[in-house]
């Protein structure tokens, strides 16, 4: 049985259903707009996606010339698709959990 998205939860899923099929990071995620979402619930939510299974994550050096840790790139998995069209039919029908 597939988790129920909250709606971040969702937004996050839409926006990597959307993105290029090598992924995207956190802070790319924030930059598409939508809903505010602050550095720290970001990254909190894809880890607790990725627990569930339904993101999956590559890790790759800091680009040269760049300063910080490693950047990890989320992708949705198919079970990560199925949980998000499940939320978008309720959506849909006019119930939706909470953020």
């Amino acid at each position: 049985m597939l988790p129920i998205l909250s709606t971040t939860q969702a937004y996050v899923c839409m926006v990597l259903a959307a993105a290029p099929p090598e992924g995207l990071h956190g802070r790319a995620i924030l930059r598409v707009g939508g809903p505010e979402i602050k550095p720290g619930t970001i990254y909190a939510t894809l880890l607790r996606l990725e627990g569930k299974g339904l993101l999956e994550s590559t890790t790759f050096a800091t680009p040269q010339g760049e300063r910080g840790p490693p950047r990890r790139v989320f992708r949705l998995t198919g079970d990560g698709r199925r949980a998000l069209e499940a939320w978008q039919r309720r959506a849909q029908q006019g119930w939706v959990l909470p953020t």
